[in-house]
């Protein structure tokens, strides 16, 4: 009884990894509207509010989820792997810092 329960559970979010895609982007957009972008210790890492890492895991597991479905669709997945790259690239845009190797070899004088 409640094997099936659980198999009918897994189901409906296999078929239905929409729900998740779209949470784990609100997540991600809420961290990053909250985040300090202060650089200490850990780098931007403890910048981040924890809800920023459980959307990027939730949109990694919602892709799983997309990936394991009998006919999975092209577009969500294009769209969840877009979004997962997007959010891991928009770090330090969000800074407004220039990619570092440029200025790195400004201040060693070469």
């Amino acid at each position: 009884m409640v094997n099936e329960m659980v198999g009918e559970i897994l189901m409906v979010f296999k078929r239905c990894s929409l729900v998740p895609t779209i949470a784990a982007v609100g997540l991600i957009i809420w961290g990053s509207l909250t985040a300090k972008f202060n650089i200490g210790f850990w780098g931007l890492f403890g910048g981040f509010p924890i809800t920023y890492y459980i959307g990027l895991a939730g949109l990694g597991l919602s892709f799983v989820l997309a990936l394991r479905d009998e006919r999975p669709s092209r577009i969500l997945l294009g769209c969840q792997l877009l979004a997962f790259v997007t959010a891991l690239w928009l770090i330090p845009v969000s800074i407004g810092s220039p990619p570092g190797l440029p200025m790195a070899y400004y201040n060693l004088g070469i």
